[in-house]
């Protein structure tokens, strides 16, 4: 089972996934589509021999449209449109294609460098139209037959040259594409494969900073959407459970709120039923204050024997009208 993916927007530019799982483009693959190569030429000097170019069966030979699936040539040619990044997957390496290395570039994604058969992996990851990934070695004396000629003209031929130099190979174009945990492929002839298992067989990557450079062109695009959608997926996991317990903090707290709210009301609601004055502090009744002491009793009328001589004269006690010094006090001798 192929699982497609949605495309994606980041940056401005949109993300389309396109499934490769096929196990060749043509069955049984035909040995010619491994011999048709095309030369690069600068100033009539040859400077690269390319195989597997997904232009030979559109621009030079119709015939060997079929050597390359159609996936592979709509990936290729992708920097034509510069607002729109095509990346495949999920993927296998398809005939005649090998897997050259692999890299995790996101938890359960994997990314998956292939190239032809007999083919050594240059140690670096590269875009499409940057076809040095992969390297078959000519031999000194070796005779070649290419195609010679110009991106988009009908004008070409074979050329047949003798390898004289020991340094020399053949180009192969790479394919790369990306392997999911969450998408089961199975290529027709050969055994299914799930990314997980892919990303428990990955050897260590090796290269130069060309190899870390390639995140800025294709695969940039698709790690940073895949890196984009595994974060708002982990988002998604993190934020429900959080959110529930925010919601649970602030339903307590209004609560809590509410509960104070009634409380405080109903203890104004017992003072405005009082009479008096809420205004004045409020001061709790104390012990009632002490009673005055009971007057003492008047003495008794002192019997007659006690009396003065003035009072037995006078014939008993008498107010006096008014208070007089006594003669004996005054300072400035007799008042007259």
């Amino acid at each position: 089972m192929t699982t497609s993916r949605l495309p994606e927007l980041n940056n401005g530019i949109v993300t389309s996934w396109i499934p490769l799982t096929t196990q060749a483009a043509l069955s049984p693959y035909p040995s010619s589509c491994n011999s048709a190569f095309r030369l690069e030429t600068l100033s009539g000097t040859i400077t690269n021999i390319v195989a597997y170019d997904p232009w030979y069966g559109q621009a030079i030979d119709t015939r060997y449209q079929g050597c390359l699936a159609g996936e592979q040539t709509q990936w290729w040619a992708q920097q034509n449109l510069p607002t729109t990044v095509f990346d495949l997957g999920p993927f296998a390496c398809p005939t005649p294609y090998t897997t050259a290395t692999t890299s995790v570039v996101a938890s359960g994604t994997t990314m998956v460098a292939c190239c032809p058969s007999d083919y050594q992996y240059q140690n670096q990851i590269l875009p499409p139209l940057a076809g040095r990934q992969c390297l078959s070695a000519l031999s000194s004396g070796q005779v070649i037959t290419a195609k010679t000629g110009t991106i988009g003209s009908s004008n070409w031929t074979d050329t047949t040259a003798t390898i004289t130099a020991t340094d020399v190979g053949v180009w192969g174009n790479q394919l790369n594409g990306f392997v999911f945990a969450d998408a089961v492929v199975t290529a027709a002839g050969g055994p299914t494969q799930t990314g997980s298992n892919v990303v428990a067989s990955t050897p260590a990557m090796t290269g130069t900073a060309d190899s870390a450079h390639h995140s800025t062109s294709t695969s940039a695009s698709a790690s940073s959407s895949i890196l984009n959608t595994t974060g708002g997926k982990v988002g998604i996991y993190v934020g429900v459970p959080l959110g529930a317990v925010i919601l649970c903090c602030v339903i307590g707290i209004i609560l809590l709120y509410r509960r104070r709210a009634s409380r405080l009301d109903k203890q104004f609601a017992e003072l405005e039923g009082r009479d008096m004055d809420i205004s004045a502090p409020i001061i709790p009744p104390g012990p009632p204050p002490p009673r005055p002491p009971p007057p003492r009793p008047m003495p008794a009328a002192l019997p007659t024997e006690l009396w003065s001589p003035y009072e037995k004269e006078c014939g008993g006690r008498h107010e006096m009208e008014t208070w007089e010094r006594p003669v004996e006090m005054w300072a400035g001798g007799i008042k007259n």
